[in-house]
């Protein structure tokens, strides 16, 4: 593909419409890329979370995308965020470190 750190990773997230361009815009057949949509999808190389959310943005982002309203995201986030953050925090306190994470890890293109 290309070198390590060259926006590729930046690339895909501004067509899926994960991140919002500091400049210009962003078209997909013709049409605006102002947010996710059922149209697109991003597969990652390790099941997560988007790492950049919070957990309750985590939690209200599927809803968002099956047209939730706003009210009820909240109301369902509000009574899972809390739940998942300590779990999540509770399997990261007991995880085996492993051996790439040790040596400074590789770059997720390095892991393929």
């Amino acid at each position: 593909m290309s070198a390590f750190g060259s926006g590729k990773t930046s690339l895909l997230r501004l067509v899926a419409g994960l991140i919002e361009p500091t400049e210009g815009s962003i078209t997909l057949d013709g049409t605006l890329v102002t947010g996710p949509g059922r149209d697109r999808g991003m597969v990652f190389q390790s099941y997560t979370l988007f790492p950049w959310l919070t957990v309750r943005d985590n939690v209200e982002f599927g809803l968002k995308i099956a047209g939730v309203s706003p009210a009820e995201r909240a109301r369902v986030a509000g009574v899972l965020s809390p739940r998942l953050a300590w779990t999540a925090s509770r399997r990261l306190s007991q995880a085996p470190l492993r051996r790439h994470d040790a040596a400074g890890g590789a770059g997720a293109g390095a892991r393929q």
